[in-house]
């Protein structure tokens, strides 16, 4: 019966970690609210459904390495923003634009791509920012339930 407990603690442990990087990455795209007045929902929408292969890899990366995420906190947090910047680039430039015969460096120096990358960089800066408040909290909270 034990193991079974473990698993299951395991398990929502993961989907609570699962939850709060989905939260964090919808906050992330708050940051576009100012820039498109009345069509950020449509926006907003439109962003998630576009790069939904970002947080399903969030999900997947943030359950496999739990443990050192919940260790490394901040370093996590710094280096994340980057490594969706650098996805976004790899996925935008593997869609559409690989099959126009475009160059990486092409599209790399096109100031449109420049440009969604630098939003991509900025939603996913906030986006780590909340996660890393969000954990921080959830961090103390489970120490202070140890210590009870």
């Amino acid at each position: 019966m034990r193991g079974h407990e473990s698993l299951w603690t395991l398990l929502r442990g993961s989907a609570a970690l699962g939850a709060r990087i989905v939260a964090a990455y919808c906050a992330g795209f708050l940051i576009l609210v100012p820039f498109t007045g009345i069509f950020a929902p449509f926006i907003i929408i439109f962003a998630i459904y576009l790069s939904w292969p970002l947080p399903i890899a969030a999900l997947c990366i943030g359950v496999a390495f739990q443990r050192s995420l919940h260790a490394h906190l901040l370093a996590w947090c710094r280096v994340a923003p980057f490594v969706v910047a650098l996805s976004y680039l790899l996925l935008d430039y593997g869609g559409v634009l690989e099959r126009r015969g475009t160059s990486l460096t092409e599209h790399i120096l096109n100031r449109a791509t420049l440009e969604r990358t630098a939003l991509a960089l900025v939603c996913s800066t906030v986006a780590a920012w909340v996660f890393f408040r969000i954990e921080s909290k959830h961090q103390v909270a489970c120490e202070d339930e140890t210590h009870l």
